[in-house]
């Protein structure tokens, strides 16, 4: 599913991969998929070529099957799931844990007290340490990575998973240092 976040979360596909088309996109779909693996790709029609072309670039050619929205192929055709997606400074609070998939000198940088770090590439090997039972909200420094990684979460099946709109760009912005040891 290559469609914006909020699209995503909306409505997509039980089980798909979200990665955005926006931002590092081949980047991502090179860390989390192999080349090999067949691709059926989600995007808007006005973005399809785009997203094809892009993987292309860098060996992904097994587009095996294209679901636009925009043209009636989906959802009908499959069953649809959706993903909770909340303003991180209001989806972090008491009883929810905090995932935070930045990488190492950004966790580094200031965090979220009491957040748990598993940067995004190492995630989909890692996912099995997290709490299935919990209720988790998942960062990045904007939203573009808690996307893919919650995502990752959903097809691994933990059932309580937020998208943190706004990242922790957003948390500092709104929340200052506090709650943010180094």
């Amino acid at each position: 599913d290559a469609r914006t976040p909020e699209e995503y979360a909306a409505a997509h596909p039980a089980g798909a991969l979200h990665v955005p088309l926006d931002g590092q996109y081949a980047s991502w779909v090179g860390t989390l998929v192999r080349p090999e693996d067949p691709i059926v790709l989600l995007s808007t029609r006005d973005r399809a070529e785009e997203a094809t072309m892009r993987l292309a670039r860098v060996g992904y050619d097994r587009i095996v099957g294209r679901l636009e929205p925009d043209a009636g192929s989906w959802p009908a055709r499959l069953p649809v799931a959706s993903l909770a997606c909340q303003p991180v400074l209001e989806a972090v609070r008491p009883g929810r844990r905090v995932l935070d998939v930045r990488r190492g000198p950004e966790w580094g940088s200031g965090h979220i007290e009491g957040a748990v770090h598993v940067p995004l590439a190492e995630l989909s090997r890692r996912w099995p340490e997290l709490d299935p039972d919990a209720d988790w909200v998942v960062v990045c420094a904007s939203g573009f990575r808690s996307a893919i990684a919650a995502s990752l979460l959903e097809r691994a099946g933990l059932p309580k998973v937020t998208l943190g709109q706004g990242g922790m760009d957003a948390w500092r912005q709104g929340r200052g240092a506090g709650g943010m040891p180094a």
